[in-house]
């Protein structure tokens, strides 16, 4: 695929995007066109995507495509089948969302089938993920990583809870469960994103273009995912239902990937003075989220009636110190 042809498929996946964004800003009757579209526009960039990533990745296998990834122990064929099943897996759950709505406009179930089917496209996303950039060192070094993205979604998912769902759980008033199991898409994004950023750091140079996007495009899917679960609990579709054109932006962005990446060879390797920091990345995202949200809650203590403000300050800043003293540690 030639430059121009490259430039012509980004202006069009822009205005088809720009056009359906502009769809939240068209009334129809109590809803906007994005809300009373819903999922239909999603499904159908979802399955494109899927096909193109499986048309893409049968092509890079016929034509060896990629291979100088290989030296770095990715694999380009395999991350693309395994992305295309993802974005399929993500059009099942649009598809069955959207045939639910024509039943019912509103759903009373907290996790409902499609959530399921669309959480089955994580799991696919992540292997497809770590074939463009694989797993550092062996399974002891696989098992630290896990965990501090473990850390890091725990951090991340507090942060998340006290600006956005605390105030939320307290005006529904319904029960943890409830909420719980409502979060558990949004809450899943979260730990993928947790467990893939670091990984893109430590990229290999030849798929370092790929990663960045797919990347982006998880990020995309991921904030579509938090704004439909605020909708969801509050009824009212949010800014006119954006998180429909941002869930098709972030498919389109997955389904052009290989094609906008396709023959074009990566940056040459650079000496980059930080170059250990990059191999502590799972570390420093896991103790930059845990910072920030004991930084929060640290504050919020401070605010709760009959506890001293010295308890929370003195708690926070000896987490703060001991991070400190874990980062230390790193050679």
């Amino acid at each position: 695929m030639g430059t121009r042809t490259r430039r012509l498929l980004i202006f069009a996946l822009g205005t088809l995007f720009f056009f359906h964004l502009a769809t939240t800003l068209l009334p129809v009757g109590e809803e906007t066109v994005a809300a009373t579209v819903g999922e239909w526009p999603t499904t159908v960039a979802a399955g494109v995507a899927g096909f193109s990533l499986l048309y893409a990745s049968r092509r890079w296998a016929a034509t060896g495509a990629g291979q100088e990834a290989r030296v770095d122990g990715a694999d380009g064929s395999a991350a693309l089948r395994y992305l295309g099943l993802a974005a399929l897996a993500w059009c099942a759950g649009s598809f069955t969302h959207a045939l639910s709505r024509l039943f019912s406009s509103s759903s009373f179930l907290p996790l409902t089938l499609g959530d399921l089917l669309s959480l089955t496209a994580l799991p696919l996303f992540v292997i497809g993920f770590t074939r463009f950039a694989p797993w550092p060192g062996g399974p002891r070094t696989v098992m630290r990583h896990i965990l501090d993205g473990y850390v890091c979604a725990a951090a991340v998912f507090t942060v998340v809870w006290v600006l956005l769902f605390s105030p939320l759980y307290q005006e529904l008033g319904e029960g943890a469960a409830f909420l719980g199991l409502a979060l558990t898409y949004p809450m899943a994004d979260i730990v993928v994103l947790c467990l893939v950023v670091p990984l893109m750091f430590m990229s290999p140079h030849s798929t370092r273009r790929a990663v960045l996007m797919a990347t982006g495009a998880l990020v995309i899917i991921a904030g579509a995912d938090m704004v439909g679960a605020v909708t969801r609990l509050t009824g009212p579709s949010v800014a006119g239902g954006v998180e429909h054109p941002l869930r098709f932006l972030g498919m389109a962005v997955l389904g052009v990937l290989p094609w906008l990446i396709e023959h074009r060879p990566g940056a040459a390797p650079r000496r980059i003075t930080g170059r250990g920091l990059y191999r502590f990345a799972p570390e420093l995202a896991a103790a930059i989220a845990v910072l920030v949200a004991t930084a929060l809650l640290t504050v919020g203590g401070t605010r709760l009636p009959n506890v001293l403000p010295v308890l929370p300050v003195a708690v926070g800043t000896a987490v703060v110190v001991l991070l400190l003293r874990m980062l230390g540690l790193l050679e």
